[in-house]
């Protein structure tokens, strides 16, 4: 029998937002919108009548989270049962005894499972097809989750415990749970298997044994080493390598903000990106994914689009302009075709005369009710006539003969850094904000 599986990561509820340059109301408004989309996401595993919900971290921002969000995630896992829920906790929001997640699992919500350990734990989420589990200790972690690593131990499954129950630590030796080997154990320590041999005989309660024949599913955040995004830091690195050599049927993960699902490779991995953007770096559409696996490993993904808010950039060429209403027409012409939910950055690019001056805050004024946001980045140069500055007879003047004479004799690199003070110097005189390069 198939299983149908909502996957989805990186959502950042609470998060602060800075560095955006954003007004606060609209921070408050993302966050909020942020909520709006898991509730949206929530609606469409109830209409596609999922199983179950994998979220693989950075759900919420631990620096920040509040109790009203706290709230927020308890009426709305309460409101999806009976679909299992299941949480491999992040960088973001890792699990610790103080975390909203050990609040989450005091509220006993039947539906929830957080994986809470470093270590892989599998739950069979139907006859013969198993999750496997992976769960961020703190904000730092830096261990590799897949080193070493195989599906080739025994049993989850004790005779007993209905397809679909997650066998607590508690039920089985504390070794067991164990599942990635360990390569620097010490002389004369058990190893791996002979742990597992160890407590299989102890027991004599395992009916079956998990191995690459069924259908094993990874879920941890982390970090695929091919390609990682410029900026991005990288946590729980592993490499696809390691996935095959795990013996994995699919790997859901999480990290990377923008959708990643490559269906000609098997096993299937796939990071299915935020649902919402968090930035203008973001832009584009925004994704959860819905995977159906069968217990021989055969598995199918297709996305489904889930945000609400879209972060887009326009870069304008605005030489040559001839007044600042010139100016702030073009702006709004490069931002009108944008609506309600767009937040919308216009990047200025060009040589305008250096008495223009756009007002972008009365612009940004004008266009409320049309656009979410607007933000303006100028990057223009001041066209000046440097062989009319030249001949004044001021200090302006004196700076650039003094520029003028030095780059005669300059080379090549010298020149670079001489024609950028020129540019900076007179900007200066112009009483404009200097942005050093």
């Amino acid at each position: 029998m198939a299983v149908k599986i909502l996957h989805m990561a990186d959502i950042h509820l609470d998060c602060a937002f800075t560095g955006s340059g954003f007004p606060p109301e609209l921070t408050r408004k993302l966050r909020s919108n942020l909520k709006s989309t898991l509730a949206k996401i929530f609606e469409m595993a109830r209409q596609e009548q999922v199983d179950i919900i994998t979220i693989c971290g950075d759900l919420y921002e631990s620096e920040r989270i509040s109790a009203d969000t706290f709230r927020f995630l308890k009426d709305e896992f309460l409101k999806l049962s009976p679909v299992k829920i299941f949480i491999a906790p992040g960088n973001h929001d890792p699990f610790t005894p103080s975390s909203i997640y050990a609040g989450l699992e005091k509220a006993n919500l039947s539906n929830v499972h957080i994986f809470k350990e470093p270590r892989f734990v599998p739950v069979e989420i139907s006859e013969g097809i198993y999750l496997w589990g992976f769960a961020h200790p703190s904000p730092d972690y830096r261990g590799e989750p897949l080193k070493e690593f195989k599906i080739n131990y025994p049993a989850a499954r004790l005779q007993g415990i209905p397809s679909g129950k997650l066998v607590l630590q508690q039920e089985l030796p504390e070794r067991v749970g164990f599942c990635n080997s360990d390569p620097e154990r010490s002389e004369g320590e058990e190893s791996q298997s002979e742990i597992l041999r160890d407590a299989q005989d102890d027991c004599g309660v395992f009916d079956r044994k998990i191995n690459n024949e069924g259908c094993n599913i990874l879920l941890f955040h982390g970090s695929d080493t091919r390609a990682v995004p410029d900026g991005k830091a990288v946590h729980a690195p592993f490499t696809y390598d390691e996935v095959v050599q795990a013996g994995a049927s699919i790997a859901l993960t999480g990290h990377y903000h923008k959708m990643r699902c490559d269906l000609k490779n098997k096993p299937l991995l796939i990071y299915p990106g935020s649902p919402e953007p968090l930035g203008f770096d973001e832009s584009g559409e925004h994704f959860a994914v819905v995977v159906k696996v069968e217990k021989n490993g055969e598995s199918s993904a297709a996305p489904v689009k889930t945000n609400i808010i879209n972060f887009s950039t326009e870069e304008i060429d605005i030489t040559g302009i001839s007044s600042s209403a010139d100016g702030a027409q073009k702006i709004k012409d490069a931002a009108g075709k944008y609506g309600r939910t767009d937040i919308v950055r216009v990047i200025l690019k060009g040589r305008i005369d250096p008495e223009i001056s756009i007002d972008t805050g009365t612009l940004s004024d004008n266009l409320k009710g049309e656009i979410l946001y607007l933000a303006v980045l100028d990057k223009t140069e001041p066209a000046f006539d440097y062989g009319s500055i030249a001949e004044e007879i001021n200090v302006r003047g004196v700076f650039v003969k003094k520029i003028f004479t030095e780059m005669e004799s300059a080379g090549e690199k010298r020149k670079e850094v001489l024609e950028q003070a020129l540019k900076l110097g007179l900007e200066a005189f112009e009483k404009k904000e200097i942005i050093l390069p």
